[in-house]
């Protein structure tokens, strides 16, 4: 993860690192984080049939027009059919806003279990897309709403067992994050992984050595907001 580079003995090498000591690299482009929530959102209106305005633009101002269309249909449909659990997770996997992202979770956990979104989204942290693990941590955090706050979900003396189980999916999400968090260098990521995980003295017994692993990173890397919530005080999330 970090950049090395050596100077060939000839002084050919020398000129090529003067060279692009003098001519600095072009900033790589910025992700747009409006694009994959908007194709998400197309993805999630169509198996609504709910129409997208023709001029809609991967930009927040489509992509808020898009969802408030979205969100009123999702009300109308509850509780949501099995066919949309995943275009609906996926929606609050790519919230740019892990404030708003709430509005595709909550309905997810009220109408399928909270049992059944956290193993969704122990499954993306362990193998889903690089960019999609920052949004399940996020989305992890807003699982915690309680049953009792979800009026529209399904009735309590509805649910199937295990609906609201999820004791036994804490060791498996801390170790789907250790792993995911070694295994990238995307710092969005890092830092939500980072947020989402419990204290080091919390952390099972056979996860210790990756936590440790992972706070030697943190420690190297000098990020301050991933410092302080390991090492000192914790500073409002980076978003």
């Amino acid at each position: 993860m970090d950049g090395r580079s050596q100077a060939h003995p000839s002084g050919r090498g020398v000129r090529i690192l003067l060279r692009v000591t003098l001519e600095p690299e072009k900033p790589r482009p910025r992700r747009n984080p409006w694009a994959p929530f908007m194709r998400s959102l197309t993805d999630l209106a169509t198996a609504l049939d709910v129409p997208v305005p023709a001029d809609a633009q991967p930009d927040r101002e489509s992509s808020w027009a898009v969802e408030r269309l979205v969100l009123e249909a999702i009300k109308e449909r509850r509780p949501l059919a099995e066919d949309l659990f995943a275009p609906v997770m996926n929606a609050a996997i790519h919230h740019p806003d892990p404030s708003f992202n709430a509005r595709f979770v909550f309905p997810l956990v009220g109408d399928f279990g909270r049992r059944r979104v956290r193993l969704a989204l122990i499954d993306v942290m362990r193998s889903g897309p690089e960019a999609d693990r920052a949004g399940a941590a996020y989305a992890w955090y807003q699982s915690y709403v309680p049953m009792s706050y979800l009026t529209d979900g399904i009735p309590e003396d509805r649910r199937p067992a295990g609906f609201d189980q999820v004791d036994d999916l804490w060791e498996p999400w801390d170790e789907a994050c250790l792993r995911a968090f070694l295994a990238t260098d995307d710092l969005r990521a890092r830092r939500a992984i980072v947020a989402i995980l419990p204290a080091r003295d919390k952390v099972a017994e056979h996860l210790r050595d990756l936590a440790a692993e992972m706070i030697r990173q943190v420690r190297v890397g000098g990020d301050s907001y991933m410092n302080s919530r390991i090492f000192g005080e914790g500073l409002p999330p980076p978003w």
